[in-house]
């Protein structure tokens, strides 16, 4: 389980301020998203999301089925990867 201390709550303020529009569907940024959860703060392992998409990312990572929780981490590195947020 991650420690979100002050150092994240203000690297994770930063982030949101610098990408303010979710990866996903545009809206407004409210969360940052770590695209490995077993990875570092570092920001190419950052994303930033809405929070309806944050929820969503989270619920199909929570899947019992390992091919979905692939395909959610492949389809968030992508759009990272082709310049989302």
């Amino acid at each position: 389980m991650r420690n979100y201390n002050g150092a994240w709550k203000r690297k994770s303020k930063r982030f949101r301020n610098k990408h303010n529009i979710c990866a996903i569907c545009g809206n407004y940024v409210e969360q940052v998203h770590h695209i490995d959860p077993n990875g570092t703060d570092d920001e190419e392992n950052l994303i930033a999301l809405c929070t309806p998409c944050h929820k969503m990312v989270h619920d199909l990572y929570k899947s019992e089925e390992n091919e979905e929780k692939k395909v959610v981490y492949d389809i968030i590195r992508l759009i990272k990867e082709k310049g989302g947020q």
